[in-house]
């Protein structure tokens, strides 16, 4: 069956025609139109190329809504998008899904760094400048703390002159 037979059996299906209605309009057998049923149910798509993939975990709807997300802010985690999302069985899908699903948009999510700052710039109002490929401000508390004190924002991990980072 061509493509765009195969397609067709999809409109007049979603328009609410019986499998067999459909099979008799066309004149081909019960069983064709309901395996085209159901790979496009389990794949999304009505194309015959062999998959060596498994079915969509996410719908088209979540998928417009990972997209969106990523287009609102383009410096979001795929991890943080997989934490918030659940698939189609109620349980949470995994960044390299979140990751996958954005490729198939030409998206990319943001990748957060992993390695050691390169630079460390104090400007004259107290906040820290980093480099690490892009420059980032963060407060500075001016009075001298070791690592077991908390500061504002974040636990004060990194010490460098006597200040804690926050």
């Amino acid at each position: 069956m061509s493509q765009v037979l195969r397609e067709r059996v999809i409109v007049m299906l979603t328009a609410g025609m019986s499998i067999r209605a459909v099979a008799r309009e066309l004149n081909v057998n019960f069983s064709t139109i309901s395996r085209i049923q159901h790979h496009f149910r389990e794949f999304g798509s009505t194309s015959r190329q062999p998959r060596n993939h498994g079915p969509r975990v996410t719908t088209l709807a979540q998928d417009l809504h990972i997209w969106l997300l990523h287009l609102w802010d383009c410096l979001r985690p795929a991890t943080q998008t997989a934490n918030e999302t659940v698939d189609l069985h109620n349980q949470r899908i995994s960044a390299q899904t979140v990751r996958n699903c954005l490729r198939e948009a030409h998206l990319r999510a943001h990748c957060p760094h992993q390695g050691q700052q390169f630079g460390v710039v104090t400007d004259f109002s107290g906040k820290m400048l980093t480099f690490d490929g892009h420059w980032h401000t963060r407060k500075v508390c001016s009075s001298r703390m070791n690592r077991s004190v908390n500061c504002t924002g974040q636990m004060a991990d990194s010490v460098s002159c006597g200040r804690a980072i926050c």
